[in-house]
This record gives structure tokens, sequence and C-alpha cells, in this order.
């Protein structure tokens, strides 16, 4: 077994492995799907999925409010197939219709199951019954809770409008520095086809940064400003203020086309419908944003962290000699503008060498706050003995929701730093003689000033005579393996010239396999013969092999000043092929005198052709 089939079947039965250990988490699960706003007497689906068997289900306790039919029992089994090794999957869905009829507040209770022999169960969720829409038999509203993402003040004075976009912002109102999550979401009642020109803001004033969000646009139904909307979310954006005062978001502008059913032409529009293509262009209002400045008495270790954060500092040795690096790490957590935060400055005493840290950032953007961490690594090395102090690292943060500035400490430390045995060290004050002056490790030493003299160690063969012959003797090579390059290349690149020069040797390759024919099989020696003289004429004269005939070749032979018993003899070499092809009995000569005749006929135009110099 070849290590290549070794890898694959063990990576098949990683996979395999993996997929058991899914579906078995996937067993263990029961799911509730529901929309979170309706309006009320709107019938609507409410449905618990439970994978995988099961036993034992307890629906939920449902209150008063809600008209319950069902439930109604949907099974569904799927079956897979890898490497000859089938898996199946099963899934069990209960579903109720429900409705409500009074607007308002709700909550769709818990149910369970018995799964695997361990209980599981959903969630209590919310639903919002409004006031108005349609009532009875409307379609399942699958929606999101209306102007779900933030403060929709000021996103659009129209509320009648069957399509346009907006940008929701988590709050209007916030410190400098604090993010604020952008959501912009297009709604509308028509049926879309495509969008073109989409120009998001530029965010002048902000650091943005963009939340991750799927690129196909998907809608869902959603009620905003008291109607019911196709709603689908374009992009979301984290904005930090880099400055106060008050900050424009400009308008989100795109270009949309949708289908408009078209007037009916006949009878038969009137069941399959009849519909155009339309654009519009729209935008959305520009929405301003309030930024605080951040308020005075900030401490001096404040260098810009909004948010909520906590600082850690640690060492890797607390006792080490002269010269040995020490790794001294310092570690902010929490959330807030993380990627704003700056290196922290340490203050050392002269002796100690510090390097520049290893940032590491470890933080996830999640709701529009990026959560995390940042880790800070500092190489010291102390260059003196005695007790080294690393006093506790002050960071200071505003935190908008105490509206106040917190500072968080991390730990102090005392190293023991031991001199080196092996090294000798002497402390330098005042005035410096040549004697003072000891060795620190072996990289320093004092200045010779003495006589020098100064001698090659070896002869150098670089410049040499043998350098320049050898270099010399590369360059000709090299000219002289361009120069063959570049004729071969032009040989080759005139296809009629090397046809023509390569005839010869294909003819006698074809003789020779016609002679091997000779006295043996008459009829297969005088075809490969006349393919030899026809391949020949073609290869020499570049006439293809469908253009050929005995009149073209003797018109082309011609033309080329071939003598004339030259030609007579290749015409005759021609018939006796054919009158041996459809009339053998009319055939005069034996096979060795045709065969002769036909190579004194191509060394006649061979040599005839050389010395027209055509060759």
């Amino acid at each position: 077994m070849s290590f290549y089939t070794r890898l694959r079947n063990l990576c098949v039965c990683l996979l395999l492995l993996i997929l058991s250990f899914s579906q078995t988490a996937w067993a263990q699960e029961i799911t509730l799907n529901a929309p979170q706003a309706v309006y009320a007497g709107q019938p609507f689906r409410v449905v618990f999925t439970i994978n995988g068997k099961y036993s034992d289900f307890r629906p939920p306790v449902w209150s008063n409010s809600f008209a319950i039919q069902g439930p109604y029992e949907e099974t569904m089994r799927q079956f897979n197939m890898i490497n000859g090794q089938t898996t199946s999957s099963e899934s069990t869905s209960k579903v109720y219709i429900c409705q409500i009829t009074t607007p308002g507040a709700y909550e769709i209770p818990a149910a369970s199951a018995n799964v695997n022999g361990k209980v599981v169960k959903t969630e209590p969720q919310k639903i919002e019954v409004l006031a108005g829409g349609r009532a009875g038999g409307g379609a399942q509203t699958q929606a999101s809770t209306p102007n779900q993402g933030g403060n929709t003040q000021g996103e659009t004075n129209d509320n009648t409008s069957d399509l346009l976009v907006v940008i929701q912002l988590s709050q209007n109102e916030v410190y400098q520095g604090q993010p604020v999550v952008a959501t912009m979401k297009i709604f509308t009642r028509l049926d879309l086809a495509d969008f073109e020109n989409l120009q998001f803001p530029d965010f002048k004033g902000f650091w943005a940064k963009e939340i991750e969000t799927p690129r196909q646009v998907r809608f869902n139904t959603e009620v905003y400003n008291g109607r019911e909307y196709h709603a689908g979310l374009l992009r979301q954006y984290a904005l930090y203020p880099q400055k106060s005062g008050e900050l424009q978001i400009d308008p989100l502008k795109v270009t949309v086309r949708y289908r408009v059913r078209g007037a009916r032409q006949s009878f038969f529009d009137e069941f399959m419908g009849t519909f155009r293509t339309d654009s519009r262009a729209i935008e959305s209002a520009p929405r301003k944003i309030k930024v605080l400045p951040l308020p005075a008495g900030a401490p001096s270790s404040f260098t810009g962290a909004v948010g909520k954060f906590d600082i850690k500092a640690k060492v890797d040795n607390s006792k080490l000699k002269t010269n040995e690096a020490l790794s001294y790490t310092l570690t902010v957590t929490g959330a807030g503008n993380m990627q704003l935060l700056q290196k922290p400055e340490l203050q050392l005493p002269s002796t100690v060498e510090v390097f520049p840290p290893k940032v590491v950032e470890n933080y996830s953007l999640r709701n529009g706050v990026q959560t995390g961490s940042v880790t800070y690594e500092y190489t010291l090395i102390p260059r003196a003995p005695g007790k080294l102090q690393l006093p506790a690292f002050e960071f200071s943060y505003f935190d908008p929701q105490a509206r106040a500035y917190k500072t968080s400490t991390g730990q102090s430390f005392e190293i023991d730093v031991e001199a080196d045995s092996t090294q000798n060290l002497t402390t330098v004050t005042g005035a410096i003689s040549k004697e003072d002056i000891q060795y620190l490790g072996q990289d320093i030493r004092h200045i010779f000033v003495g006589k020098i003299s100064l001698h090659p160690l070896t002869l150098s063969f670089v410049g040499s005579f043998f350098w320049w012959l050898i270099f010399l003797l590369f360059v000709a090579i090299f000219a002289a393996l361009w120069v063959i390059l570049r004729r071969r290349q032009e040989y080759f690149a005139d296809l009629t010239l090397v046809r023509g020069r390569r005839a010869g040797g294909v003819a006698r390759k074809r003789l020779k396999r016609a002679k091997s024919y000779m006295n043996v099989d008459a009829a297969q020696f005088y075809i490969e013969l006349e393919r030899a003289v026809w391949g020949y004429f073609s290869d020499k004269l570049a006439i293809e092999l469908s253009d050929l005939s005995s009149d073209g070749l003797r018109v082309a032979l011609q033309e080329q000043k071939v003598p004339t018993e030259t030609i007579e003899k290749i015409q005759r070499v021609i018939s006796q092929c054919e009158y041996a092809r459809y009339a053998p009995s009319a055939l005069q000569g034996s096979q060795e005198e045709i065969y002769a005749d036909t190579l004194d006929a191509f060394e006649e135009l061979e040599r005839w052709l050389k010395v027209r110099g055509q060759k």
C-alpha cells in the first residue's frame, strides 16, 4: 500500500469519525422556529423540530391568549453514502397553527423531549402582536422585531413608500471613542430583481470596522414604522468617533431593479402574467450622531481607552543573573476600542535594557463591541546586580456607562538580580585609565595604539590571470551558444525550409519500408513506393498532398528548371506505380528496376537542387 493510499484512508477515517460526532451532537437537539412579530388575528406557525429519535415529547403549556390547532407531525429522513458506508439522520417536526387576536407582548412556552436518554428542551421565545395589518388567513410572517437593531429616529420621513433604505444606529449620543453600530437595511414591498450602484457612506470622522455579514442579501418580513416590509440586511459597521461634536453619516445610495406586472394584452395574460423590469434610484436620510468630549480630569495613565478593561502583569522568573533575559507580560482584557489601544510605556531604571514588545491581539467584534485581550510581552535585560523593582503598571480608561475614569492596576514585582561569576564587572567613575577598563563578557576591548604590521594571509584567485582566462572562456562559450540557438530558432521558424531539407531523409525511410515488401508483397510494395514518391515531392516542393497530381508535379519541376530527362524519369516512376496498383498486367520491368529508377530520380533531383542552391 502506497503512502498516498494510506494517507487517503486516514483522512476518510477521520472524516467519518467527525461525522459520527457531529451526528451525535446533532441528534440531541430540539429547536423552536416561530416569528418574532405578527399582526393581531393573523395565523402563524410554531414549529418544534426534534433531530434524532425521541420519546416522551412534552408540548408547551399554551396560555388562553393562543388559539391553537395541532400539532401536526412531519418526519424527514436523510441518507448519506461516503466511500460505500451509509449514514442516516432523522428529524421530526411538531407544527402548531396559532392565532392571537389581542395586540401585546406574549411568550411562546418551552417544549421538551427525551432524545437518546437525555431530556432536552427549548427556550421560551418572545413574540409581539401588532395592531392593524391583515386579519384572518394572511401568510405566515417570519419577522424580526420591529425596528430591530437600534434607534430609528431620523431614519426617514417617508412612512408610505414601498421601497426605501435606512441607516439604523444603535445610539444617537456617545462619547468620543465609544462604538456605535450602523446597520444598513433595505425595506421593500416590491418584487426586487437586482441591486446596482450600491454606494456606502465613507464615515468621515469615524474609524469604521465592518461587521461580517452575508454578501447574499436575505429577506425576512419585518414591521417598520407600522407597515410590513420585506427587509434585507445590506451591511453593518462598528463606528468609533475620532472627534467630538455633531458628526454626520452621509446617505446610503442604491439603484434597485424590480419587476412590475404589465398590462394584460391577451386572454392568456390573465393566467400567465406579463412583467417588465423597472429601476429606481433611492437613498437614505443622512444620520447625525452627537459625540460628547471625554470629561476633564483624566489621570496621567489614560491614553484613550474607552470601555471596560482590566490589566494583569506577570514575569517568567523572580531570580536571575545579570545580562540574562526576563519576560515581563502585560495583558489587557475587556470590551471597548481595543484596536486603538496604545503600547504601554514602562518606567524602569537605566540599568535595565528594554526591547520593543511582542504584541498579540486576540479579540473579536460582536454586536458592535470588540471584546477579548491584547498582550504585550517585553524582554528586559538587567545589566547591574541588585534588587530590580518592577512597579505596578496603571492602566486608565473611560467607562461610558459610569461616565467616569477608572484605573486598573497590575501586580508589582521585585526581581533578585545576581552578578554573573563568569564576568568581571568594574564600576568606573572619575578618571579612567587603560588599566581600569575590564571586559564585559568578551565584546569590549581597549584600542591598540602600537605599530601594526600588515601582510596578506593568502593569495586571491579573483583578478589573477587564470581567473580572467576562465572568465573569457565562459563569455566565448555563452556567445557561441547564443549564436547557435538563434540560428536553430530561425531554422525551425521556416517550416517550408525544414520540410524541404528533411524530405530526402524521410523519403529514404519510406523507400526502406517499401524495399522490405520487394518480391514478398507486390501490392504493398507499390503502395509504399508511391507514398514515398508523393511524400518526397510534397515536402521538397512545399505542396500539399491533396494538391499534387502528375501534371501539377511536371509544372512545378519545370518552374524549378529541372532537366527534362530527370522530369521524364520521375513521371515514368509515377506511371509505373499507378500501373502496378490499377493495371498490374500492363506493367513492364521488375520491382528491382522500378526501385532503382526511383532512387536515381531522387538523387538526380537532389544534385540538381544542390547545384541551384535550393537545398
